[in-house]
């Protein structure tokens, strides 16, 4: 017999019953309060907390994001300068 599991005398074995369970009642403000709070982030950005890569690079190296941008073209321009001669 698995335990937990009572037997009758007429062989059969029942299952323990789970015990009730009791919740509060619903709180239609604070159910209203949730969704809109749900909405409100939602709304906010399609990609949540992501920001764009030279946001997070210029904060961790504390440029502006325009100096990181300046930094990004220029080394583009000398990686597509330097493919031609080579092609």
């Amino acid at each position: 017999m698995a335990e937990g599991n009572v037997q009758h005398h007429d062989g059969e074995t029942e299952r323990p019953q789970r015990r009730k369970l009791h919740l509060k009642p619903r709180d239609p403000e604070a159910a209203a309060r949730i969704e809109a709070e749900r909405l409100r982030e939602s709304q906010h950005n399609v990609f949540g907390d992501a920001k764009p890569r030279e946001v997070v690079i210029a904060d961790r190296v504390g440029k502006s994001e325009e100096d990181i941008l300046k930094e990004e073209v220029k080394k583009e321009k000398l990686h597509v300068r330097g493919d031609r001669r080579w092609s």
